[in-house]
């Protein structure tokens, strides 16, 4: 993870969706240096790794002005 990432919340997040099935998730919160954020971003519980959340935060950072710094 990038030094200027700041990951201020990973949880086990869960939401009933319609019919009453609960889909399981992991919720991350966090900013990308000092300017960008917070970003939300829900996984699967199951399969959640960090390098999954890591694409993401690349991702996110390829889109932001001068790449988030």
């Amino acid at each position: 993870m990038d030094s200027d990432v700041n990951v201020t919340d990973l949880r086990d997040w869960s939401t009933f969706e319609q019919g009453g099935r609960v889909k399981h998730q992991r919720r991350a919160v966090f900013y990308i240096g000092t300017k960008y954020g917070p970003f939300t971003e829900y996984f699967d519980r199951d399969t959640f790794t960090l390098a999954e959340l890591e694409a993401r935060i690349a991702l996110l950072r390829s889109n932001l002005p001068n790449n988030g710094l």
